[in-house]
């Protein structure tokens, strides 16, 4: 039989190997606690309050709260005859911790939980809890209550599980932690409120200076538009400053999406006042010149041929100003971008859009200051002297690249001023490659016309850098000479000149020339009344002379004119230009004044005609472009494209017969599946080849007086317009227009299945018509590229 004393012992918990798990907390008020501590933070969460000063004082009062409201609990028996008990548990590491039951004696429940005694002892089969109970009293311990006991225990209080939620303690932790909830939320309130109200003034402030140094540009006074811009920039940062002091309102819902936007448009204006402000420092020396200001040598009748140093000069000064502007406005206009018009208010939608085209139109007038600054210079001569060659095309005689070369001109700048200009006629240096003996075959449509390549027949690529290169070759190997650009214009461009100077009387010819007559006038004495003679295009060239030296002594107050008439040529390709050097040729195309034909990554349309019977009638012939896209069920796109030409002249001079050679260029890889004619006038079957990166449909056509050719081609497209991401699928398509042919437009029409896809989005212009019709009209005197955006259809929608 075992004593006492070895059966106390065999009961020592230090003597067990018991692995002890709690999977419920003993205490209801530390569970109550924690349950509460919960509750507190949720308001805490919504609100954002995220200050860890209120939540380290919310938890000290949850401590003493715990203290003052804990469960009953005698203290830990102390067992002086028996050695220290402890209990070991075996941690999930493998190492073990020993809890000295003695130690903690005295100390409160928050130190260390008790651990009840059946938790310990439940696994000793050989004994009983009555035997625990005995052994108990006579150590003077509390005594262990079974679970059934301690059920019934709780039930006879009348308390139940939940009993303590009818306490006072509990009422009153419970107006506690409302009354500190109410506090801090007013303070965080306050301290929102109080921010908000600077963050709306700072802005406020900003956009009125943003405004002010508007009517400052407009008046031309440029430093008061630097501090006023400067000013703007200051206020905005203060706005983001104090902005960002509110994140922890961005927890609530509704809340954040309205700091997102609240903080894009303060950043917008921010980059918008900072743009400004380095516009208006680069901007000021270029408005000096030629408001004539700060300059003894200048006067009101100065010429500009006068200011082409100095516009140099200031060009290359302008360049960092001008590029760090553009980069600034280009950041704004990618966070304006980020702002989704559903998210702003109905009342501000319209400002927002108008605010978004006010940047993308000062974004691309900015973007050509400054690639001005990056070609003028050098075009000036500021790096030593440049030679160019202007050649004029008359478009009654439609090539290409605008019309025949008749005539050419060479002018050269150094130091930013004018050194040399004359002009001749084309037939001179295209003699001296006959009599050198250089003549090679021109492209196999001309050879009707030469069998010797010229200078005049140089423009047979639409693409003009292509015709320009061909074009310098064609020079060089005539005069020996080399030059360092090309630029091509039309006859209107010497009439809306006219305009400007007025009209010009030639002596020798006993002509007055006005914006009038012109072109006639040109057309009759070349093509017609000099025809004869050793040099028929001498009229021109007079003229030419003339016309240059006029628009080079323009006064100030003509100068305004003449750029925008310069820039609608540019925009119309009636002035074309090619520079040798990349750098510049690369920003002349990225502004469009290059006469390239564009990329495309979908659909893309170019009708082009070249004539090739001598004749000067195109400028009777009148176009009509359609075009209809089908989009079949299974993604595949098949285009029918009617070509239609009326010829409303006579058979008197200058009308006549139109001999052209037609060519449509349509995206790499295009099938064609059929081509006819309503009309007798195309001529032999279509040729379908590769050039510059497009496929070419090309024929011989020939218009006669009076009649109309309509000409039609089928053909499908090597891309398919199928759903990608999320249901959606794209259609784009670039259509350019052909130099020297005016007011032509694309009537454009796209069928679809309404059942399969339908319209999400479309650049502006495009119609829907009815569901599966789309219609557009697009072009007429310059390029243009446009998308449509089709989502799957679903039965839902």
């Amino acid at each position: 039989m075992p004593t006492r004393s070895s059966e106390l012992s065999g009961l020592r918990p230090g003597h067990t190997k018991l692995r002890v798990v709690r999977k419920t907390d003993p205490s209801l008020l530390i569970n109550l606690l924690d349950w509460l501590w919960d509750l507190v933070l949720l308001p805490f969460r919504l609100i954002g309050f995220l200050l860890f000063s209120p939540v380290l004082l919310v938890r000290f009062l949850f401590l003493q709260l715990s203290l003052l409201f804990k469960p009953s609990c005698s203290d830990l028996p102390r067992v002086s005859s028996h050695p220290t008990r402890s209990l070991e548990t075996e941690h999930f590491s493998g190492s073990k911790y020993s809890l000295d039951l003695r130690k903690n004696q005295g100390r409160g429940v928050l130190d260390f939980r008790p651990i009840p005694l059946q938790a310990v002892f439940m696994e000793q089969p050989q004994h009983n809890v009555q035997d625990i109970k005995n052994l108990s009293a006579k150590q003077r311990l509390p005594a262990l209550e079974s679970p059934s006991e301690r059920g019934s225990s709780r039930q006879s209080n009348g308390a139940g599980r939940y009993g303590f939620f009818k306490t006072k303690q509990f009422s009153s932790g419970l107006v506690l932690a409302a009354a500190i909830f109410l506090v801090v939320a007013n303070m965080f309130y306050q301290t929102t409120l109080r921010i908000y109200r600077q963050v709306f003034a700072e802005a406020t402030t900003g956009q009125e200076y943003l405004l002010l140094a508007e009517n400052y540009i407009r008046a031309q006074d440029f430093p008061a538009a630097q501090d006023a811009f400067y000013k703007a920039s200051q206020s905005f940062q203060i706005a983001l400053d104090e902005m960002a002091k509110t994140k922890p309102a961005g927890v609530i819902p509704g809340v954040n999406t309205k700091l997102d936007i609240g903080e894009l448009m303060i950043s917008t204006g921010l980059m918008v006042s900072r743009a400004g402000y380095e516009m208006s420092i680069g901007l000021e020396p270029i408005f000096d010149i030629f408001s004539l200001e700060d300059s003894a040598q200048m006067t009101e009748d100065s010429m500009i041929a006068d200011y082409t140093a100095q516009v140099m000069t200031v060009m290359m000064f302008a360049r960092p100003q001008l590029r760090k502007s553009l980069a600034e406005i280009n950041e704004a206009r990618s966070l304006l971008a980020r702002v989704d018009p559903g998210q702003v208010g109905s009342e501000y939608q319209d400002q927002l859009e108008q605010v978004v085209k006010q940047l993308d139109s000062l974004g691309e007038i900015l973007d050509r200051v400054y690639s001005l600054s990056m070609i003028l210079p050098d075009l000036l001569g500021n790096n030593g002297a440049r030679h160019y060659l202007l050649v004029f095309q008359n478009n009654a005689e439609l090539r290409p690249t605008g019309g025949f070369i008749g005539s050419y001109g060479v002018f050269s700048f150094d130091n930013g001023k004018l050194d040399q200009f004359f002009t001749d006629n084309v037939y001179n240096p295209d003699g001296q490659i006959l009599v050198k003996g250089l003549c090679q075959l021109p492209p196999l449509p001309l050879q009707r016309l030469s069998l010797c390549w010229g200078m005049r027949d140089a423009n047979w690529s639409p693409n003009f850098p292509t015709s320009a290169m061909d074009i310098i070759e064609l020079y060089r190997q005539a005069s020996e000479r080399r030059v360092h650009g090309v630029i091509a214009i039309t006859p209107e461009v010497l009439k809306d000149l006219l305009e400007i100077t007025g009209p010009i009387y030639l002596s020798k010819w006993e002509e007055v020339v006005d914006s009038e007559n012109a072109i006639d006038l040109i057309q009759y004495k070349v093509t017609l009344e000099q025809a004869d003679t050793a040099n028929p295009k001498t009229f021109l060239i007079d003229l030419s002379y003339e016309l240059f030296d006029r628009v080079f002594a323009l006064e100030k107050s003509s100068w305004t004119k003449l750029f925008n008439i310069l820039d609608g040529a540019l925009e119309k390709k009636d002035i074309q230009i090619f520079i040798l050097d990349r750098e510049q040729q690369r920003l002349i195309e990225k502004q469009g004044w290059a006469g390239s034909l564009l990329p495309n990554s979908h659909d893309y349309l170019l009708i082009n005609n070249a004539n090739v019977n001598g004749t000067k009638a195109h400028s009777f012939i009148e176009q009509k472009y359609q075009l209809t896209t089908n989009i079949l069920q299974s993604g595949e796109v098949e285009n029918t494209l009617q070509i239609s030409y009326e010829h409303t002249g006579n058979w008197d001079w200058p009308s006549g017969v139109v001999e052209s050679y037609q060519r449509v260029y349509l995206p790499l890889g295009a099938q064609l599946i059929s081509s006819s004619a309503e009309q007798e006038g195309k001529r032999g079957i279509t040729e379908v080849y590769e050039e510059v990166g497009k496929t070419v449909f090309a024929d011989y056509i020939k218009i006669f007086p009076s009649s109309t050719l309509h000409i039609t081609y089928r053909y499908s497209l090597p891309f398919t317009v199928a759903p990608f991401e999320e249901r959606l699928a794209k259609y784009e398509l670039v259509y350019q227009s052909q130099p020297g042919v005016y007011g032509i437009p694309l009537e454009h029409t796209i069928i679809f299945d309404p059942f399969e896809i339908m319209p999400l989005q479309a650049t502006p212009g495009v119609e829907l018509l009815d569901r599966g019709t789309i219609k557009s009209h697009l072009g007429k005197d310059k390029d243009v590229a446009y998308e449509i955006v089709f989502r799957r259809f679903s039965v839902l929608d």
